[in-house]
């Protein structure tokens, strides 16, 4: 149906699944009310939930409808804000930069964006569970022009991407492994991958946040950063955590309704991946 309809018909379609989905995931809805209440405090309303489900639909009817990466839907649909920050950090690396995003918006789509902006991107992406799912995600990244690397024992892979001079894209706000490292959002307790820092330290590559969100029938791809060290060493590296965790909060407070994180943030990780 996101394929054949028009785009606007679409994504009332998609709305209209996602109504019946946040009525239906009792247990994922408790969680996503519990998450935008430590965010809105006492500016929730009950409607910010069926939001969240709205916008993940949106995501997806546009996701599942992008058949190659000619241009026109990232020429017609999508904005940058602050792309000099991009080749500001370009300017202070030897090699490739980390772009960390986030469950927020579409990194897909922030990954297609800048390979249609002329960037090679790398980017680590975690298999999905049914077989089927995962091989149409793998094609549509690869469709957008996103070089997929594999999860599962990807740290010398990431290594050499940077080395080759590649934007490497990495998820900082969900740690799948239990490698984790601690720091504070919205005044709880939050736990990221380590992973990302650590590949960006040993290599001393420079650091920038980039995220996609839906404005309208429109979307933004905005930049923060760069983040780089001002020495390689562990303090430097929870240093830069902090900077970033901040920049993150700054980000989800503006568009909380975009943040796809179907479990409480501050909670341990848990049924994690083994690697």
């Amino acid at each position: 149906m996101a394929r054949i309809l028009p785009r606007y018909a679409a994504i009332e379609y998609g709305h209209l699944v996602s109504l019946i989905y946040y009525l239906l995931d009792n247990k994922g809805r408790l969680v996503v009310r519990d998450n935008l209440k430590h965010i809105l405090k006492d500016g929730f309303k009950e409607r910010h939930v069926r939001e969240v489900y709205k916008n993940f639909a949106f995501y997806l009817v546009d996701f599942m409808r992008v058949k190659n990466n000619n241009g026109s839907f990232f020429k017609n649909y999508i904005t940058i804000e602050n792309q000099d920050i991009i080749d500001r950090a370009f300017e202070t690396s030897n090699g490739g930069v980390v772009a960390l995003s986030m469950h927020l918006g579409n990194w897909e789509f922030t990954g297609g964006h800048l390979a249609y902006l002329g960037y090679p991107v790398s980017a680590v992406a975690l298999n999905h569970a049914v077989g089927f799912v995962d091989r149409f995600f793998k094609l549509q990244r690869k469709r957008l022009g996103i070089e997929g690397l594999p999860f599962k024992d990807s740290l010398n892979i990431c290594r050499m991407k940077l080395k080759q001079g590649r934007v490497l894209g990495l998820l900082c706000d969900r740690d799948f492994t239990g490698n984790f490292i601690s720091s504070t959002l919205f005044g709880e307790k939050y736990y990221l991958p380590k992973a990302p820092f650590l590949i960006s330290l040993r290599m001393k590559s420079p650091i920038f946040l980039i995220v996609t969100v839906r404005t309208g029938y429109q979307y933004k791809t905005i930049v923060k950063g760069p983040f780089i060290y001002k020495s390689f060493n562990l303090n430097e590296m929870y240093s830069m955590v902090n900077r970033i965790v901040g920049a993150m909060e700054d980000l989800i407070r503006e568009y909380p309704l975009q943040w796809f994180f179907f479990q409480r943030f501050w909670e341990k990780p848990h049924d994690v991946v083994i690697l």
